[in-house]
C-alpha cells in the first residue's frame, strides 16, 4: 500500500494520507515530518499500525481538551469518555480491521494530560457540587466516589463548600410546604385534586 496523496484540511493541525485502495487516515500535521511521510511512500503494516494509532490519539487528545475547556474533568471521566468516543472514531474512520490498542491510547492521553496539569481532581469535585446543589451531601459523596474521587478530597470538599447540611434541606423543604397549605388557593387546589 502507498501513499497516493497528502490533503489539507479545514483544520490547521490535521492533514488526510489518502492511500491507493483509497483508505483516508487523518494524522496531526507535524507527523508528516516525524515519520518522513511523502507522496508514493510505499507504507508497510507496522508504520500503517503506527500512523492509525497517531491518529486516534489525536483525536482522543483533541477531545479530552474539548471537554476540559466546558468544565474540570477528573481521570475516570476522561477515560470512561475516550472508551466512548475512540470505538465511534474507529467505526467512522474504517479501522476495525486493524484492531489498535485502545487502552494504551488512552493510557497515553492521559498521561500526557497528567503531565500538563490538565486533569483537576479538586477542581471537578468543587464543580461537581456546585453543580448539584440540591442534592444531599451523602448522594455527592456516593456519586463523586463512583468517579474515583478520593475520599479525603470529598469531605475536604463538602466542607468548605456552603451547601447546607441535609437536615437544614429538610427544614427549609417542611417551612416551605407548611406555607403552601396555609395559602388558602393551595387547600383548595389540593381538595379539587382529590
Amino acid at each position: 500500500m502507498e501513499i497516493k496523496s497528502i490533503k489539507a484540511t479545514r483544520q490547521p493541525d490535521k492533514v488526510l494520507l489518502v492511500f491507493t485502495n483509497n483508505f483516508v487516515l487523518p494524522v496531526p500535521v507535524e507527523e508528516i515530518s516525524r515519520q518522513s511521510l511523502a507522496k508514493n511512500l510505499e507504507v508497510n503494516p507496522k508504520l500503517l499500525q503506527k500512523l492509525i494509532n497517531i491518529s486516534l490519539y489525536f483525536y482522543g487528545y483533541n477531545l479530552c481538551l474539548r471537554q476540559i475547556a466546558f468544565s474540570p474533568k477528573n481521570q475516570a471521566i476522561l477515560e470512561r469518555k475516550l472508551k466512548q468516543y475512540l470505538p465511534r472514531q474507529i467505526l467512522k474512520l474504517k479501522l476495525n480491521q486493524y484492531q489498535p490498542d485502545l487502552n494504551l491510547i488512552i493510557q497515553k492521553v492521559i498521561q500526557k494530560l497528567n503531565s500538563q496539569n490538565l486533569i483537576d481532581e479538586s477542581g471537578f469535585t468543587f464543580s461537581y457540587i456546585r453543580r448539584y446543589p440540591k442534592k444531599s451531601s451523602k448522594q455527592i459523596n456516593y456519586e463523586l466516589s463512583l468517579l474515583k474521587v478520593p475520599p479525603k478530597l470529598i469531605t475536604k470538599a463538602l466542607a468548605q463548600s456552603n451547601i447546607l447540611n441535609d437536615q437544614q434541606k429538610i427544614e427549609k423543604l417542611v417551612v416551605k410546604k407548611i406555607k403552601l397549605l396555609d395559602n388558602p388557593d393551595t387547600k383548595i387546589k389540593l381538595i379539587l385534586k382529590r
